[in-house]
């Protein structure tokens, strides 16, 4: 078959009712294609911003997360050995506030009872303003009587 110019924009369309159905078939097509072309782009670009704000969380939850990761990284720590770093750290933590609990707080040097007293100040505040009058009250009562004045 020889190729000439009528032929060049493809197959000739029938006229009448036959071609007026086709042409909206094929835009609707075109059409959905290039929305579901969009929508993908559109979630594509927005997956990593949801995965990264998923994966914040957990990190700020846990105080140890940004030190396992350079650990991980400097030492090449397996998963197992990551794991087990957290635990470590846990339980440091909790042996240091037990030693905390159990210390004298007059044996404390007087920088760090100056500190402990303004947190514990701090503290008292915190709590006075998220309570209603009647609640601050009491407060106030129980604060003095179990010798956690603000």
């Amino acid at each position: 078959m020889i190729w000439t110019p009528e032929f060049a924009s493809g197959p000739p369309v029938p006229r009448g009712s036959d071609a007026v159905q086709r042409n909206p078939a094929r835009l609707w097509i075109l059409l959905s294609a290039v929305g579901c072309s969009l929508a993908g782009m559109i979630l594509g670009m927005t997956i990593p911003d949801i995965a990264a704000a998923g994966r914040s969380v957990p990190d700020a939850a846990d105080p140890d997360a940004q030190y396992v990761q350079q650990m991980a990284l400097d030492f090449v720590l397996s998963g197992r050995q990551q794991q087990a770093l957290r635990v470590v750290l846990q339980r440091y933590r909790e042996e240091q506030l037990q030693v905390f609990r159990h210390a004298n707080f007059d044996q404390l040097p007087e920088s760090l009872q100056a500190e402990l007293t303004a947190a514990r100040r701090r503290q008292g505040d915190r709590i006075h303003e998220l309570l209603n009058d009647e609640q601050r009250r009491h407060f106030e009562t129980w604060s003095r009587t179990n010798g956690q004045a603000r």
